[in-house]
């Protein structure tokens, strides 16, 4: 897994005097650089003189290759400029959160005076590349002021306009403000100006183009090659019997964009959900793996004409999804058995999504009754229920009879005798059985009972 910093090094790029991020919308067919709309002006100092034609705009990455600007838009206010390019990968994260008071956030850019090092054709951009580590003094949704830890001098600092400045949370780096100034009482720095990368998402939103999260969000097939790579057969021959099966029911239903991972945030009530507090945490690409692997195992179960909004209000009322991340759910019980399942309806399923698989789960499906009966209320449950609001949900969710189902768990229990039944079969010949055999294994687990 590449470190943060190298990720940061790939999506940094140099925007003529300037510095920029590329940062990938939910499309394959371009790309953007973000960076301080005063570096396409015609004069930095003077908005009214106009914008560089896209033809004077030249954008490098740190090895080296000429991206090509198709468009721009700029913000009528703040120093922000995003520039459409052809389609350049980028899996940046924008951070979505408060930065607080003495946040660690580092700079990268290319500083812009002449020297054998910095802007010098001769030499690889990647020789360039400098960053500058800083403390965030002063946040608001929209401005940032960091203070450097080294008072670098001025001239240091030029060229450093549009770069990004990064948070990093373990192996992870997202980009939380754009720089385009620098405040300096003598010839050193001792404070760096910066616009929240909020401010990225109502630019493009005020202008109608595509917003910015993995490509994966705008449709479900994207992740079509990756459902059910984590389960182990002992031949891979039966293991595509069984892939190919549920994707063949499933075939093209994956592919509307009113149907995808995106769709189901915004336009459902928390049909897929998460403990976590990171605002980022949807994002991760197994959860919305996983989701796909249980519709295309639900429908087997239940063919559907397409999978469309009438089919989700159907789901939506009978299956949640929550994300716990790495958190084991046995420590995080009560958050579980007080998640919000008002929309679920009787005999509804509370599906548990976790990161690491080295946990321990019940043999057979839960019930989060057996974590709500009054005979056997677990002490923790108890002394965290003290408001009237809390109180009613649990006893809500224990009446609606709600059924606990752990994704890691849904294959595992059948894979092992699958396997023996499946060894004999073929696609060509036995499809029907091989359906047959998964209708029999999945229809007690996830079937929902009307």
């Amino acid at each position: 897994m590449a470190n943060p910093q190298d990720i940061i090094r790939k999506n940094t790029v140099v925007v003529d005097d300037g510095s920029g991020v590329i940062l990938q919308p939910m499309t394959k067919e371009y790309s953007y650089v973000v960076t301080a709309k005063h570096v396409i002006q015609n004069d930095k100092d003077d908005v009214s003189k106009g914008f560089k034609s896209l033809e004077n705009i030249s954008i490098y990455t740190v090895s080296d290759s000429k991206l090509k600007p198709v468009d721009f838009i700029y913000h009528p206010v703040l120093d922000l400029a995003i520039i459409k390019i052809d389609y350049h990968h980028s899996n940046i994260q924008v951070f979505d959160g408060h930065l607080q008071r003495d946040d660690r956030i580092e700079l990268w850019g290319f500083p812009n005076y002449n020297s054998e090092k910095h802007r010098n054709n001769s030499v690889s951009k990647d020789k360039w590349l400098e960053c500058y580590v800083a403390n965030v003094v002063k946040s608001t949704d929209e401005l940032i002021e960091s203070a450097p830890t080294e008072n670098p001098e001025i001239t240091g600092l030029q060229g450093f306009s549009g770069g990004g400045q990064w948070i990093l949370k373990g192996n992870k780096a997202f980009l939380c403000t754009i720089e385009y100034k620098v405040t300096t009482p003598d010839s050193y720095v001792n404070r760096l100006c910066a616009i929240s990368a909020k401010r990225i998402s109502q630019l493009l939103q005020l202008n109608d183009w595509q917003i910015i999260k993995p490509v994966y969000f705008a449709c479900f097939k994207e992740l079509e090659s990756e459902v059910f790579d984590s389960l182990e057969f002992q031949t891979e021959n039966n293991r595509k019997k069984f892939i190919n099966t549920l994707a063949m029911h499933s075939n093209n239903k994956a592919e509307p964009k009113e149907f995808s991972p995106l769709h189901l945030i915004q336009k459902t009530n928390g049909f897929v959900n998460t403990i976590m507090k990171d605002p980022n945490s949807l994002d991760n690409k197994r959860i919305w793996i996983s989701v796909l692997e249980f519709l295309q195992t639900y429908e087997i179960l239940s063919p559907q004409n397409s999978w469309d909004n009438e089919f989700i209000e159907y789901l939506s009322c009978r299956y949640k999804f929550l994300y716990l991340g790495n958190e084991s759910w046995r420590k995080n019980i009560n958050s579980i058995v007080l998640f919000d399942c008002e929309d679920l309806n009787e005999g509804g399923m509370l599906v548990l999504l976790q990161d690491k698989e080295n946990r321990i789960f019940p043999d057979t499906p839960d019930y989060i009754s057996k974590y709500v009966n009054p005979e056997k209320l677990l002490r923790n449950i108890a002394d965290s229920m003290n408001d009237p609001q809390s109180i009613a949900r649990a006893n809500s969710n224990n009446l609606k009879g709600l059924k606990i189902i752990h994704m890691k768990m849904l294959h595992e229990f059948h894979i092992d005798d699958l396997e023996e039944n499946l060894e004999p079969l073929t696609m060509l010949s036995d499809g029907d059985q091989i359906k047959k055999l998964l209708v029999d294994r999945y229809s007690e687990y996830i079937k929902h009972n009307e």
